[in-house]
């Protein structure tokens, strides 16, 4: 399944983005601008992937071909720009970016996710609800203690440790 935008706008232009995917990874976009204007009042259209990693291309009604490029740290898929110096100027300072082609690729790399396991998740529920069943049996106790005496009725919880352990007997 296929990504597809259309009139995306931008300067004098409405754009078209379609995002080919092949095996469920995105591989290539394909870029197409129409003017808005009269064609005489339209400055040219420039497009580079990825911080302009790759080579800086014009944009017009006939679909450009672009790849799809992972960056790391993170950038934008695609730049778009009226002014080629804008996006050579970009072009110089994204040397220091690694880049992904392909997600086989970025699989191996840590990108900062850590994921947290289900125990973890499961003893911060259990501490969250037996804090909340504290509070209100705190709460409870205080402002109704005639109608909560099922939280401490023997059936439920015992009122003191000795009850707990041995009913109150004294010890010979």
């Amino acid at each position: 399944a296929d990504a597809l935008v259309h009139n995306l706008f931008f300067a004098d232009y409405s754009i078209s983005l379609n995002i080919q995917m092949e095996n469920g990874a995105a591989r290539y976009m394909i870029v197409t601008a129409k003017p808005r204007v009269a064609e005489s009042k339209v400055k040219p259209l420039y497009a580079c992937p990825a911080s302009c990693t790759g080579a800086l291309q014009a944009i017009s009604e006939e679909e450009t071909r672009l790849l799809v490029i992972a960056t790391k740290p993170v950038t934008p898929l695609l730049y778009l720009s009226t002014h080629a110096d804008q996006l050579h100027l970009l072009q110089n300072r994204s040397k220091e970016l690694q880049t992904f082609h392909l997600p086989g690729e970025m699989a191996h790399q840590e990108w900062g996710v850590h994921t947290v396991s289900l125990r973890v998740w499961l003893l911060f529920g259990l501490l969250l609800g037996s804090f909340h069943l504290f509070l209100l049996q705190l709460v409870c106790k205080e402002y109704c203690p005639d109608a909560c005496n099922w939280i401490s009725s023997k059936r439920f919880l015992p009122k003191t440790l000795t009850d707990f352990f041995g009913g109150g007997r004294a010890h010979d």
